[in-house]
């Protein structure tokens, strides 16, 4: 009869006990870099750790009530992501969601910690789409990327320059990341807008290609929309759910990042 053929993927999984965490995408950048961002009201420091320092590293921050923002980039390392992942006590089945870099939109809710899945949408000549996951623990957030996004760089110059920023907790470090995303989506969203109205004008002026860039221009913006769609339910949680790791100052904010995401489905 007609064999299905299992990706190499899963089948190195299957041979694996259940939520061993396995690594499936591909590789986009050499090694695993760390860096802390290690602040409060008065002051930021920025550190790149090897994996063995991480941990003392977080404790004496915590013991020095910091408040800490661990960034993680390249995720294609098994044992260091499940190491990082186990020290900073992310659930094992998180942690298996940071490796699957195809994994949907999603928010996971395991008490102490908040595990969102987004995605990153780059647009060079084509659309290519990242996960971005991130991690919020009290006085604490941990964010994994595929490989560096400039997204990123805003959030740590506003760090630099404090304001409230610094004096919020994590929630509102998340939110500044959320919001990042979500406007990252409508420059994306404007650079296919001008890809349509070139097309338009190509329609009027007949030219033979145009069934393919149709095609592709389609197959962009159903892969947008699916980065976009269940944005709306990860960030309508965080204006609805009464949960610990989120202050009600913060709530406001988060109620505005949601406002823009509809404005974006609209």
């Amino acid at each position: 009869g007609s064999h299905m053929r299992i990706p190499a993927t899963i089948k190195k999984k299957m041979a694996l006990p259940p939520a061993t965490p396995v690594f499936t995408g591909e590789k986009k950048v050499e090694e695993t870099k760390i860096t802390a961002a290690i602040y409060d009201e008065k002051s930021v420091e920025f550190k790149e750790l090897e994996v063995g320092e991480l941990e003392s590293v977080v404790r004496s921050a915590l013991a020095l009530n910091k408040k800490l923002w661990i960034d993680v980039v390249g995720v294609h390392d098994e044992s260091l992501i499940a190491k990082i992942c186990e020290f900073l006590g992310i659930h094992p089945l998180a942690a298996e969601d940071i490796l699957n870099t195809a994994q949907r939109v999603k928010i996971e809710d395991y008490d102490d910690h908040l595990f969102l899945v987004l995605k990153i949408l780059l647009y060079n000549e084509t659309l290519e789409i990242d996960q971005l996951s991130l991690v919020l623990k009290k006085n604490l957030v941990a964010t994994f990327e595929e490989r560096e996004y400039w997204i990123l760089d805003s959030i740590r110059s506003r760090l630099k320059s404090g304001g409230r920023m610094r004096k919020l907790a994590g929630d509102y470090l998340a939110y500044t990341i959320l919001d990042a995303v979500v406007d990252s989506y409508f420059e994306a969203l404007l650079k296919i807008s001008d890809e349509i109205e070139v097309l338009e004008d190509e329609v009027v002026s007949g030219d033979s290609t145009l069934i393919g860039k149709i095609h592709s221009l389609k197959r962009e913006i159903l892969a947008f929309r699916n980065a976009v769609w269940p944005l709306r339910d990860v960030l309508s949680f965080f204006t609805r759910v009464e949960h610990e790791l989120i202050g009600e100052e913060v709530k406001v904010y988060y109620r505005d990042v949601y406002d823009h995401a509809v404005r974006l489905m609209e």
